[in-house]
């Protein structure tokens, strides 16, 4: 072989070497950036799947509060109206008892107690006016002689359940012992008492 020859060869296998090398190195970073890429991908895939999982959960959280909201109110709406009932069946009840005792004699000694109780409150007053249920009426004298002080009687139809109420003329004074007034008096404080209110 020649020198030349000798020399060619030498250039060829070193070019052989360079270019094998080159491609061997190409391919090393070729698998890199696929590598990299690849990884990139997968990591995008697990943020998306992250972010689509956490709002998912947030959706479902917040249908499960709205869910729960709502059974809360209806709970409580059931219970509001159960209280309702109660306090209804209660009163209904104490007003039919009441309703009972103004057939009572009791009830025209206690019509008669606070007609005189009158006198202390309107004793200053040169007449009153003393307002009974129509159906009380009849005790007009009784009425007038126990109030000790001049007094027209006059019928009241929003006195439903029995008592009486005075009012001054002069003054606007008014007193209220009628059996109705009472009653709405009770029914507050029940609601105030009872136990059965809402938190």
């Amino acid at each position: 072989m020649s020198v030349q020859d000798e020399k060619l060869s030498k250039f060829l296998t070193a070019i052989t070497e360079y270019a094998t090398e080159q491609r061997t190195h190409l391919l090393a970073e070729v698998e890199e950036q696929n590598r990299i890429e690849l990884e990139k991908a997968e990591n995008e895939v697990l943020n998306e799947s992250y972010a689509l999982m956490q709002k998912e959960l947030a959706e479902m959280r917040s249908e499960m509060r709205r869910d729960l909201c709502k059974r809360q109110m209806e709970a409580r709406s059931g219970i509001l109206k159960k209280r309702t009932q109660i306090e209804d069946e209660v009163f209904a009840l104490s007003q039919k008892k009441l309703a009972e005792f103004t057939k009572d004699l009791e009830y025209i000694k206690l019509l008669e107690h606070d007609a005189a109780a009158m006198h202390d409150i309107f004793k200053n007053e040169k007449s009153i006016t003393v307002y009974v249920r129509p159906e009380d009426m009849e005790h007009s004298a009784l009425l007038r002689e126990a109030a000790g002080i001049p007094c027209q009687l006059e019928q009241d139809a929003s006195i439903k359940i029995g008592g009486i109420r005075a009012e001054s003329p002069a003054t606007g004074l008014v007193a209220d012992s009628t059996l109705d007034s009472a009653l709405r008096a009770q029914r507050e404080w029940f609601l105030e008492n009872s136990g059965l209110f809402l938190d």
